[in-house]
């Protein structure tokens, strides 16, 4: 099928461009020790993933590191994803406004899922190979949007892709805040969760977390850190392409005019 041949395609170009300074046999090394905490935490993920590799016809191990985003390989030349999120008083309506930036290299293999599980809400979400999931919805209205952060104290893990997943899962906001806090995360991206009338922005790293709520409605995010608490996990200063962006969200939502 399809599906099959593209999640076979991803994991060749995953094993062939290893990320750098590794062999793609030392990232199946490594990825026991992610695997070992996810299994912990998410067993529920990790049965997912075993599926999909059966399901494919592929080695489970090649799969759960193709998920971890941590040490990507270079071919996923990711440019940038930004966010606009309006809710009152600047709009009557709850608005999520979400670009995701890539590359022709890694835009052929995003596909989108709409996931039916026992006891969880329906999910509706995006990613590589529908697996490596980064933004989504489900039918008790939360979404799922953010950005790719870029911070220093990446450890060994549960892969954010991973947390991610979990967040689509929840069932309520605070339960979404609670997965994307998780203490044994190995990074973290910006998570922005929306639910009607309400958003939060939890930029995320490896240790440390800061929740940022909107400004007279408005929340807009690029791929830097902005709250006080965590630049100083900033792993890529001056990003002048996220401070762009960044700066052209504010001034675009500003100029809106809203009955």
């Amino acid at each position: 099928s399809f599906y099959r041949d593209l999640i076979n395609e991803y994991l060749r170009e995953c094993q062939d461009q290893p990320p750098k300074d590794m062999t793609w046999s030392e990232c199946l090394d490594k990825s026991r020790g992610y695997l070992e905490l996810t299994q912990q935490h998410f067993s529920q993920a990790v049965s997912e993933l075993q599926g999909v590799a059966i399901g494919a016809g592929v080695g489970f191990p090649d799969l759960f590191a193709s998920c971890i985003e941590e040490y990507y390989s270079p071919f996923l030349d990711k440019k940038g994803c930004t966010d606009i999120i309006l809710l009152p008083p600047k709009n009557d309506r709850t608005l999520v406004l979400h670009t995701n930036d890539l590359s022709p290299s890694i835009s052929k293999y995003i596909v989108s899922v709409e996931w039916n599980i026992d006891d969880l809400p329906t999910q509706y979400a995006v990613g590589v190979c529908g697996y490596s999931i980064s933004a989504g919805l489900n039918d008790t209205g939360l979404v799922l949007s953010g950005n790719e952060l870029v911070p220093n104290d990446v450890r060994v893990g549960v892969p954010r892709s991973i947390i991610a997943r979990e967040i689509i899962c929840a069932k309520n906001l605070d339960e979404a805040v609670v997965m994307a806090n998780n203490p044994y995360r190995a990074s973290s991206y910006n998570n922005i969760i929306t639910i009607k009338g309400r958003s939060v922005s939890i930029e995320g790293s490896a240790t440390a977390s800061q929740t940022l709520e909107p400004n007279e409605g408005i929340l807009c995010h690029s791929n830097h850190y902005l709250g006080s608490q965590m630049t100083s996990y900033e792993g890529e200063p001056n990003y002048k392409s996220s401070i762009n962006r960044f700066s052209s969200a504010i001034s675009l939502t500003r100029d809106l005019k809203y009955p």
